[in-house]
């Protein structure tokens, strides 16, 4: 479900954006914020479920590596490919035009 929802947000950022320009922008903003999101929800279990300080510190590292390659290649790849591939089919196929 989470991959469908990162494509289908890729798909609507070009969608509600008036030209390739404002497009751009927003996909690159987009996904700046969904990678800061992916990666905070990532480690949040540390300090929701209050553990030690000393689990804290061993495990944040890790925690955050793991939160940075999911994000850049689930993230980034899914949202990223669905944007590009929107813009390629409105683009080149104007009788297809997705507005």
């Amino acid at each position: 479900m989470g991959p469908f929802i990162i494509g289908a947000a890729g798909v609507y950022t070009h969608v509600i954006a008036d030209d390739l320009r404002e497009s751009v922008s927003a996909a690159l903003i987009s996904s700046v914020v969904g990678i800061g999101l992916h990666s905070s929800a990532s480690i949040a279990p540390l300090w929701i479920l209050s553990s030690q300080p000393l689990a804290v510190d061993l495990l944040l590292p890790i925690m955050l590596g793991r939160a940075r390659t999911g994000s850049i290649f689930g993230y980034l790849i899914v949202f990223l490919g669905s944007h590009c591939a929107t813009v390629v089919v409105d683009f080149y196929r104007p009788q297809l035009s997705l507005r």
